[in-house]
C-alpha cells in the first residue's frame, strides 16, 4: 500500500511548483526562443521504400560556430528509432535513425541559430601531430606537379610560411593559384549542383594547400547568397595554426554558411531503402544582436548552448525515468539488484551502441560470475580484487579488440555500461549468497526489464526538451515518489541483538 510520507512536504511541493510556472506564465519573462533575429534550418526527408528493423539513415547534426550558433533543436521521426548519436568532427558525424515500423512517417528536423559576426577572440585549438599529418597527406603521384607550383610561388615573392597568416596573403595566394591553374568557374554555373560537386572543383586546391603543410580538409553544409536562396554547398577549412578558418572561394557572393559534414561528400545517406528525397530551407534569415546578462537562463534552460542543453535534456529526463520505475516496481511487488542501478544502466546504454553494449555486458558478465565461484572467500576483499582485477583484464581485451576490428567509433564509449554491470555483477552474487540462485536471477531479469523501460523513456526527446522550460516540474516530480514512502522500521537494541545472534550464532 502506499503510504504519503507527509502530506503538507507533498501539497507544499506542489504549490510551490505550480507558483513558480505561475510566475514565469504572468510575471517573469519567459523568452520565445525561436525569435525573428534567429535563422531555422528545416531538413525533410522521406524514404520511398522501406525495410523493418533494416532500412537506415544517417542525417546531419550541425556544427554550431561563433558566426552561427546553434541554440536549439526539434526533431520529428514517426516510424523511426534513432540507434546512434555522434558529436565528433568527421564523416562519421550526425544521427543514425533505423526504421521501426514498416512505413514510417517523413523525418522532419529543425535547427535555430543565432547569428554574431562582430570580432570576437577565439580559443587557440592546434593540431596534434596525428591530426597534422592526416590532413596534410599527399599521394606521391600528386607531389612532382606540386613542387613546380611551389617553384612559381616563390618566384613571385610568395612566402611560404605566411599564406594563413593574413587576409591578404591568402588573397595573393588565390590569384596566383588561378593565374597558373586556371579560374574557378562562377558562382551561378554550379549553385544548383550537389555538395561532391562543389568540392570537386575545389580538390586541387585542397592538394595545393596540403603540398604546402597547410593542413587542409573538405567541409559539406547548406549556403544562404544574398538573394536569400539556399544551396547545398561544399567548401573548404584550412588550419593557420592556432583554429581551423573558413575558405570560401564564392565569399561575394555568400551571407553565411552552415557545416553539416567534415572530410565528407555528402551530409545524408541510405543503406537498405529505396530513394532519399530531401528538403531543405531556411527562414527568417536575420542577425541577432549581444545582449546583457541574462537572469532567465537560471529558469528557462532553452537559453543555453544547444550542446549543453543536450546533456541537460538527459539528466532531466533520468529522474522522470526513475519515478516511473519506482512506481512500476511498487505496482507489480518486483525486486531489483539496486535502487538506481536499472536508472544508471539504461543512462549508460541510452546513448551508446545498445546491440553492441550488450555483447560486450555478456562477454564481461558470463566469465565473472564462473571466476567469482573460483574465489568464493570469507574474505570480501580478496574476492572482490580478483573479480575486479579479471573485469579490468577481460575490458581491456574487449576494447582493443574493438578498435582493430573496428566495431566501436570510440570503444571507450563501453567503458560506463561496464563499470555500472559491474556494480550489478557484486549486487547480484550478494543476493545469490542470502536469497539463492532462483531469486537472483529474478532479481536480475527484473533489473534489465526496467533498464530497457528507463532507455525508452530517454529516447523521448520532447520530455527534455519540455523540462528544459519547467526545470520546476522536478518539484512534482519529488511530490510523487514521495507517495512511495514507508518508515523504516526501527529496531530495539535487544531485537538487533537477537537478529545478529541468529545471523552469526555463537560457538
Amino acid at each position: 500500500m502506499l503510504i504519503p510520507a507527509n502530506k503538507k512536504v507533498i501539497l507544499s511541493l506542489i504549490g510551490l511548483a505550480v507558483f513558480i510556472f505561475i510566475l514565469k506564465q504572468f510575471w517573469l519573462p519567459v523568452s520565445d526562443t525561436n525569435p525573428s533575429l534567429h535563422s531555422k534550418l528545416t531538413l525533410q526527408y522521406e524514404v520511398t521504400k522501406t525495410i523493418l528493423d533494416k532500412t537506415e539513415i544517417q542525417l546531419p547534426l550541425p556544427y554550431s560556430t561563433r558566426e552561427n550558433r546553434l541554440i536549439s533543436q526539434s526533431m520529428s521521426y514517426n516510424g523511426w528509432r534513432i540507434s546512434k548519436r555522434n558529436y565528433k568532427v568527421g564523416e562519421k558525424r550526425g544521427l543514425v535513425l533505423i526504421a521501426s515500423d514498416k512505413k514510417p512517417s517523413i523525418i522532419r528536423l529543425e535547427y535555430n541559430f543565432s547569428h554574431d559576426k562582430k570580432d570576437k577572440k577565439r580559443v587557440a585549438n592546434p593540431l596534434n601531430p596525428d591530426d597534422y599529418q592526416k590532413y596534410t597527406a599527399l599521394e606521391d603521384s600528386q607531389k612532382g606537379r606540386f613542387a613546380k607550383f611551389q617553384d612559381f610561388l616563390i618566384e613571385n615573392g610568395v612566402v611560404i610560411d605566411s599564406i594563413t597568416q593574413s587576409a591578404e596573403h591568402l588573397q595573393n595566394y588565390l590569384a596566383l593559384y588561378e593565374k597558373y591553374w586556371g579560374k574557378f568557374p562562377t558562382y551561378k554555373k554550379i549553385r544548383n549542383t550537389t555538395c561532391n560537386n562543389w568540392l570537386t572543383q575545389q580538390q586541387n586546391l585542397l592538394a595545393s594547400l596540403k603540398s604546402l603543410n597547410i593542413p587542409a580538409r573538405t567541409v559539406c553544409g547548406i549556403g544562404v547568397d544574398y538573394e536569400n536562396k539556399t544551396y547545398k554547398r561544399g567548401w573548404l577549412e584550412f588550419h593557420n595554426g592556432t583554429y581551423w578558418q573558413t575558405l570560401d572561394l564564392w565569399a561575394e557572393n555568400t551571407l553565411t554558411l552552415i557545416a553539416l559534414s567534415k572530410d565528407s561528400n555528402d551530409f545524408s545517406s541510405l543503406k537498405n531503402g529505396t530513394e532519399l528525397k530531401e528538403i531543405i530551407q531556411i527562414d527568417s534569415f536575420q542577425f541577432n544582436e549581444n545582449t546583457p546578462f541574462n537572469y532567465e537562463e537560471f529558469y528557462n534552460l532553452k537559453l543555453l548552448p544547444l550542446e549543453l542543453q543536450d546533456a541537460l535534456k538527459i539528466l532531466l529526463t533520468l529522474p522522470f525515468a526513475l519515478l516511473i520505475t519506482a512506481f512500476l516496481k511498487a505496482l507489480f511487488k518486483i525486486e531489483t539488484h539496486g535502487i538506481l542501478t536499472p536508472a544508471l544502466l539504461g543512462l549508460a546504454l541510452a546513448f551508446n551502441e545498445i546491440v553492441l553494449s550488450l555483447i560486450i555486458m555478456a562477454l564481461v558478465f558470463v566469465p565473472t560470475i564462473f571466476i567469482r565461484k573460483l574465489v568464493a572467500n570469507k574474505n570480501k576483499i580478496v574476492e572482490h580484487t580478483v573479480t575486479l582485477t579479471f573485469v579490468i583484464l577481460i575490458l581491456i581485451l574487449i576494447i582493443t579488440v574493438s578498435d582493430i576490428m573496428n566495431w566501436l567509433d570510440n570503444p571507450i564509449d563501453a567503458l560506463l555500461p561496464v563499470i555500472i554491470l559491474t556494480l550489478l555483477v557484486d549486487k547480484y552474487f550478494v543476493s545469490l549468497d542470502k536469497n539463492g540462485t532462483h531469486h537472483a536471477n529474478m532479481k536480475l531479469l527484473y533489473t534489465l526489464m526496467l533498464t530497457f523501460i528507463v532507455i525508452g523513456i530517454l529516447q523521448l526527446s520532447f520530455i527534455g526538451d519540455w523540462l528544459l522550460i519547467h526545470p520546476e516540474a522536478h518539484l512534482i516530480t519529488i511530490a510523487l515518489a514521495l507517495f512511495l514512502y514507508q518508515p523504516k522500521e526501527i529496531k530495539t537494541e535487544i531485537e538487533s541483538k537477537n537478529t545478529e545472534d541468529e545471523i552469526n550464532p555463537r560457538p
